[in-house]
């Protein structure tokens, strides 16, 4: 009867011992797609992000300098930034830098003058 038993144990922590490796090596395998998850995750967080700073770039005009729309304005003949350049180029421009002005005002514009250039205007 005792030895019965004893078999009886070694049997259960047979059994037992099998259904423990079991479930580490389950472990081990679903910790590995865990983290094969979590990079997916990560990397797609990422993307996401940068889709995000591009949409948000692109909807505020971000990509596209001042300066760049100007030339592109100029080369495809939608604006002749000469003409404009000749009616900005008035009398009162011309006293203002003959004058050494911080500031000409024409036509509702103020003129920002630095270094006897006309760098940027603001509306009034």
């Amino acid at each position: 009867m005792m030895e019965e038993a004893v078999n009886d144990l070694k049997k259960m922590k047979s059994e037992k011992t099998k259904l423990l490796n079991q479930l580490k090596a389950d472990k081990e395998m679903y910790e590995s797609i865990l983290k094969d998850l979590n990079k997916k995750i990560d990397d797609t967080t990422k993307e996401v992000e940068r889709l995000n700073n591009v949409y948000n770039g692109l909807t505020k005009y971000e990509y596209l300098t001042d300066h760049a729309l100007v030339r592109y304005l100029e080369r495809s003949g939608a604006i002749d930034i000469q003409t404009i350049r000749k009616n900005l180029l008035n009398e009162s421009l011309a006293i203002g830098l003959i004058n050494n002005a911080n500031k000409v005002t024409i036509g509702g514009f103020d003129f920002i003058v630095k270094n006897g250039k006309v760098v940027t205007s603001i509306d009034k």
